[in-house]
């Protein structure tokens, strides 16, 4: 099991974190939202925040920290200490081919399983993660 402390800095954009992030889980990807989702729906009804956008723009009165993530956390609980600590709306993705979805009709896996059932169907090594809709930030 690898546990490994993740620090977040209201300075860091939100490709910051996603490249931090996708060094431990090449095969996932962490996206920021506007709006918290339920733990099992799809966020397509908020606004995902673009790749540029500083953590302290999303969150104003946001506090750097840290927290530790683990092989053995389940997506629902990343999320959930996103939102408790941190007061972020994440959403964990999967990669799939070519293509990234959004895990919520999994959010009960850990995230080592997410991880290795995207290496399944992802034969190929990752890339740099590439968001699968960008959609502008809105404020």
């Amino acid at each position: 099991m690898r546990n490994s402390r993740f620090y977040l800095a209201k300075y860091f954009s939100v490709n910051d974190v996603q490249k931090r992030f996708s060094w431990l889980f090449p095969y996932l990807m962490l996206n920021f939202f506007k709006n918290r989702h339920d733990g099992n729906a799809i966020s397509g009804q908020s606004v995902m925040y673009r790749p540029d956008v500083k953590i302290e723009e999303m969150k104003l009165k946001f506090s750097d920290g840290e927290f530790e993530i683990s092989d053995s956390m389940t997506v629902a609980e990343l999320e959930n200490k996103l939102y408790d600590q941190f007061g972020l709306s994440a959403q964990v993705s999967r990669k799939a081919g070519n293509l990234w979805f959004e895990t919520s009709g999994t959010n009960n896996w850990t995230l080592k399983a997410q991880n290795d059932h995207g290496r399944e169907i992802s034969p190929q090594q990752p890339k740099n993660p590439e968001n699968f809709i960008e959609i502008p930030y809105a404020g």
